[in-house]
């Protein structure tokens, strides 16, 4: 899951059974998550959105990390689904 400090102890932010493998931010309102699964999370300031694109691929999808400067996104990522495995990679606005 995505876990948040609080200056005193860590709060849940969204809870997840599997791993988030990268996050990227470039304000409190803006960041992205790469998780296991083709799972990538939007943080607005308020919510977590799933952005379910990433999710609905043909083939299963591990994505490593993200990146972003406010306007443009970057996603990377494998595939798992055997040999030889593909690199992925996501760009957007």
């Amino acid at each position: 899951g995505i876990w948040k400090w609080n200056g005193e102890s860590w709060e849940e932010e969204l809870m997840l059974n599997y791993p988030i493998e990268g996050m990227y931010g470039v304000a409190e309102d803006y960041i992205l998550a790469a998780g296991q699964f083709g799972h990538i999370f939007f943080y607005d300031g308020t919510t977590w959105n799933h952005l379910s694109a990433t999710a609905n691929t043909s083939y299963p999808i591990l994505y490593t990390d993200a990146w972003t400067d406010g306007y443009e996104a970057v996603i990377i990522g494998y595939t798992t689904d055997g040999y030889p495995m593909k690199t992925v990679v996501w760009r957007g606005k």
